[in-house]
């Protein structure tokens, strides 16, 4: 969640949310995060054509003092 708004008078907030399959899209919730609702989908387009991959992880080992 980021670039959030709130209206305390309403008890509502915006905001944009995002995570690793999608991005960001614009959304109200109540103040105290219940009653979510989606307000956009701007971007299942790009998504439903872009490559999108995943990443493998990597172990590193330390080798003494300075990586020596």
């Amino acid at each position: 969640m980021r670039s959030a708004d709130f209206n305390f008078a309403s008890g509502k907030m915006v905001y944009l949310a995002n995570d690793f399959k999608h991005l960001d899209d614009l959304y109200v919730a109540d103040l105290n995060g219940k009653n979510e609702r989606k307000l956009t989908n701007l971007n299942a387009g790009v998504m439903e054509t872009a490559s999108v991959r995943r990443g493998r992880a990597v172990h590193l080992q330390e080798r003494g003092r300075l990586g020596r």
